[in-house]
């Protein structure tokens, strides 16, 4: 049997293929038969697709090097400058140069912006822009042609475009979700193709089947989450080839049900990048882990909108009602009483957060790139540089939220469990004291029985007693305040410079 010394997992994950991983990538045959003519004829391609249809990968694997036999071609993907205009002009500058000095390209250079959609997200004046665009594009001989990816909630920032760009909405493609039967091969042929790993024909089904989605309103057809995919698929992917037999090397039905299916797996693989990792520690501490869920909702702009964050923005966002169960003695264990009181304030009425309190989130940030989380850019301020954060992926920010609903039940879990045993604990020490003292006796031994079971009786009697107390006096409490919301109850003003004492009036009652 021949010994396989190559291990290279054909599935990247939530990042996106990259050039090298082309043999990997499987699908979009039909759309790129729709794109890439669309480049050859027209000066100006705007691609777009929702969240998460993998369009860096489509570009990387298929568009980029079916346009580069015949052309030359050029990829901006990060927009982490002031002025978008310059570093267009500059691509479209070395693009020609480079043509111009190879000489034996048959067609026009094609220079593609992709993640276009972040030059929107940027409070920046984009009319440069537009009159740079227009001049390349509204001409009769295009010295260069160009596509433009960006997702499609961005659609109506496009609008912009169309006073400088006649022909803005008259160019577009759309990339549709993958076809079912394009879903399961993207699950079956990477391991093929690498061939270290089988998979099975049944567990392609099941996969598929779990990370269906349905469209809004059901508009359209369900269409398959393919960032959970590849999660998933990388996943059992590495535990697959991990076993010394090439039998055992099998995705199989057997091996999903056991890591908990899709659901299991992504938990999984969040869970092991912020705890614990075959027996080392992880990069986050516990006060990571605290401070990492509390930033998680604000990394996310609107569902399926990943935002950019920077740690001052997130330290003045950021209250300690968002850390959950553990927040405010993480704070109390990290930072100072004069920053847990910070966090207690409403954003709106806070000054500038304190530097001990943008280091910690800057560390968080940055041991989130370490596990492959976020991904980090460094944008121009002014005459000044200023590192921004964002999520590597688009379904990333759903799949953290749940993930940090599934902490905190852990933690509360974790916190009532070493209460009771305490509590228990307490109660016992005298009667195990008295029966050392007469552990002879069985009538002694009877009575630490009875008394061990008196204990935790009261222990539970309690427990219910605080929460019937709990909830009478809520009971109470919130029927006074919707009452007094209502206005049913009169509030006299007391009177101030002879004016007359007024009533307010009451509220509708609804």
């Amino acid at each position: 049997m021949p010994v396989l010394t190559s291990r290279i997992n054909p599935f990247p994950g939530l990042r996106p293929f990259s050039r090298n991983e082309g043999r990997f990538y499987v699908g979009r045959e039909l759309d790129l038969q729709q794109v890439v003519p669309r480049i050859r004829a027209l000066p100006l391609t705007v691609m777009f697709a929702r969240s998460g249809m993998g369009k860096s990968s489509f570009l990387a694997c298929r568009v980029i090097p079916d346009v580069e036999e015949t052309s030359c071609i050029l990829c901006v993907d990060e927009w982490n400058v002031d002025a978008p205009h310059e570093l267009v002009a500059e691509s479209v500058g070395t693009l020609i140069g480079y043509s111009d000095e190879l000489g034996k390209k048959v067609e026009k250079p094609v220079l593609v912006l992709d993640q276009f959609e972040d030059v929107f997200k940027s409070a920046t004046d984009r009319h440069n822009l537009w009159d740079y665009l227009a001049s390349v594009v509204n001409v009769s001989a295009p010295l260069v042609h160009i596509l433009i990816s960006m997702r499609e909630e961005w659609l109506g920032a496009w609008v912009e475009a169309e006073e400088y760009l006649p022909a803005a909405f008259e160019s577009m493609v759309r990339l549709k979700p993958l076809t079912e039967a394009d879903s399961k091969r993207a699950i079956t042929e990477p391991p093929r193709v690498e061939g270290r790993v089988t998979v099975a024909a049944d567990v392609t089904e099941e996969i598929v089947k779990d990370l269906r989605r349905g469209s809004v309103y059901g508009v359209t057809d369900p269409y398959v989450d393919l960032g959970r995919l590849q999660l998933v698929c990388r996943r059992l992917w590495e535990i697959a080839a991990d076993e010394t037999t090439l039998e055992r090397r099998t995705i199989g039905v057997e091996l999903y049900n056991k890591k908990g299916r899709s659901d299991g797996i992504v938990q999984e693989t969040v869970v092991s990048a912020l705890g614990r990792v075959d027996g080392a520690e992880s990069v986050f501490s516990s006060g990571d882990r605290v401070f990492w869920f509390g930033m998680v909702r604000h990394m996310v702009a609107a569902r399926g909108v990943k935002a950019i964050v920077t740690a001052e923005t997130l330290a003045k966002e950021m209250r300690i009602g968002d850390l959950g169960f553990a927040g405010r003695a993480i704070v109390r264990a990290c930072l100072s009483a004069a920053d847990e009181e910070y966090l207690e304030h409403v954003p709106e009425r806070r000054e500038p957060p304190s530097e001990a309190l943008v280091g910690q989130v800057q560390g968080v940030l940055e041991k989130g790139v370490e596990c492959g989380f976020l991904k980090r850019h460094t944008r121009r301020v002014g005459t000044g540089k200023r590192e921004v954060f964002e999520l590597i992926h688009d379904s990333l920010g759903e799949i953290l939220r749940e993930a940090s609903i599934d902490f905190e039940i852990w933690l509360r879990r974790q916190y009532s469990g070493a209460l009771l045993i305490r509590a228990v604990i307490l109660c016992a020490s005298p009667v195990l004291v008295l029966y050392a003292m007469v552990y002879d006796n069985q009538e002694h031994v009877d009575l630490l029985v009875a008394s061990v079971l008196l204990a935790c009786l009261c222990v539970a009697v309690a427990a219910v007693m605080v929460s019937v107390a709990k909830t009478a006096w809520e009971t109470v409490k919130f029927r006074i305040v919707r009452r007094c919301a209502r206005g049913i109850f009169g509030f006299r003003a007391r009177p101030r410079r002879n004016l007359r004492s007024r009533r307010w009036p009451p509220f509708k009652t609804y």
